[in-house]
């Protein structure tokens, strides 16, 4: 219990906090980017697939080359979070 006007103590901890603000904009970032690069390859692949009368084809390369691309986009930015991630950490150690 605390009296009015004075704070509690806080003890200090061993672990520092962790950076959710970093994590939750990865996968924020993420999912957007990859449901749009989704829908672009579903599109284009619709729009062609009108064009040249070939109903199934391309919406079908059209979305597996959407998620090829969003999944190598994926492991690109979980890299390179994880090498900042890893030089804020070797910089707090110093």
């Amino acid at each position: 219990m605390t009296l009015k006007g004075t704070k509690k103590k806080r003890r200090p901890s061993d672990s520092s906090p962790v950076n959710y603000r970093g994590w939750s904009d990865l996968a924020l970032q993420t999912s957007f980017t990859f449901a749009g690069v989704v829908l672009i390859g579903v599109f284009g692949g619709r729009w062609l697939d009108t064009h040249f009368g070939t109903t199934p084809l391309f919406i079908l390369i059209g979305t597996l080359w959407g998620i090829v691309a969003g999944l190598y986009w994926l492991i690109m930015k979980v890299r390179e979070f994880g090498e900042r991630q890893e030089d804020k950490e070797g910089k707090k150690s110093d």
